[in-house]
């Protein structure tokens, strides 16, 4: 087996999503923000602002690297991962990547404005879509599927990813 790792914009539903279909699969499930914090022994919102994003993106990696070593892995990685391309060299490389599309519009409900968990989230519906936009061709150069998510439960895209992961084997 290799790793699955779920990729796409904040509110997409990858952690939703990825505990849904690790739980159905006999996975393990791995959340990159939630493991960032636990390596570093600090919030996203505290590496962003000690070193800006540059610092977040090295530990990022670091972190993503131990993560793709597991065999049984579904990892939800975080909006931004594929900015760096070190970090979309490993996706590519280590497991299976499926991008989770969702539209600004329900990116911007599900989410709402910025918090400090989400410190790159433009808190306006054009400014999200246009963050969106550039990272588009990103997710799309990384995915070895996409499933789109809007309007769709968790459990029906978790199902969608399974017959795709199923199909591929």
């Amino acid at each position: 087996m290799r790793p699955v790792f779920l990729i796409g914009f904040m509110g997409a539903g990858k952690t939703t999503v990825g505990r849904t279909l690790a739980a159905r699969s006999g996975r393990h499930f791995a959340d990159l923000d939630e493991e960032i914090v636990r390596a570093e022994g600090t919030a996203v919102a505290a590496i962003f602002e000690a070193g800006g994003e540059a610092a977040f993106r090295a530990s990022e990696r670091r972190v993503l690297r131990e993560l793709a070593r597991d065999e049984d892995g579904v990892i939800a990685c975080g909006g931004g991962v594929v900015t760096d391309e070190e970090s979309r060299a490993i996706l590519k490389c280590a497991g299976t990547v499926v991008y989770l599309a969702v539209s600004p519009e329900e990116a911007v409900l599900r989410i709402g404005a910025a918090t400090e968990a989400r410190p790159l989230l433009p808190g306006e519906l054009h400014a999200t879509g246009a963050l969106m936009a550039a990272r588009e061709p990103l997710y799309a150069a990384c995915a070895d599927f996409t499933v789109d998510t809007s309007g769709r439960s968790a459990e029906r895209v978790a199902q969608a990813v399974a017959e795709l992961l199923d199909a591929r084997s």
